[in-house]
């Protein structure tokens, strides 16, 4: 009995662990699972599927996040890819939980060349949400101003107006 407990406990767990390859990076729960796309100089969601519907909700052209440094557009994909890959870690927290930290760096010659953007990624065991973090840091001498932040920019299928509710640019433009 004590074996099938263990037995029991271990599969729980790698069924909602983080799996990573060298262009890919899973979170994922028994609800719903994101795959991220690491490329050589993107970094962007591939895949947002509710897993008991099997639905994939993501569309090509997503970027992680937006922002302005000094005026200039900045993301992790796209025409506005000023940010590559670096490193992530991953640890499961005491309370069921995972938390995946993703670090992006800017690229040589860019606007973006003294920033790093850390990404952090909370996906709960029983509940369908990912809880995104994003903080931004300056290693150059220089003060830069960053405007504009979208801590989400993803490209996903609408659902209907009667199911959905976007809360968008988080009081940084007004119309």
């Amino acid at each position: 009995m004590y074996y099938k407990l263990i037995r029991v406990a271990i599969l729980a767990v790698l069924a909602s662990c983080n799996a990573f390859s060298q262009d890919s990076l899973v979170i994922k729960n028994r609800f719903l699972e994101r795959k991220f796309t690491i490329g050589d100089n993107s970094f962007y969601t591939s895949r947002f599927q509710h897993l008991l519907t099997s639905k994939d909700y993501s569309r090509p052209g997503s970027e992680e996040f937006y922002f302005t440094i000094n005026g200039t557009p900045a993301s992790s994909n796209g025409t506005n890819g000023l940010f590559k890959y670096s490193k992530h870690t991953s640890a499961r927290t005491g309370d069921g939980s995972q938390k995946v930290t993703i670090q992006l760096v800017g690229k040589q010659g860019s606007d973006a060349e003294n920033v790093v953007v850390d990404l952090n990624y909370m996906v709960y065991d029983e509940l369908p949400v990912v809880r995104k973090q994003l903080s931004i840091t300056n290693k150059g001498p220089k003060p830069i101003a960053i405007a504009d932040l979208e801590v989400e920019r993803l490209n996903l299928v609408p659902v209907s107006s009667q199911q959905s509710e976007l809360y968008t640019n988080y009081g940084s433009r007004f119309a």
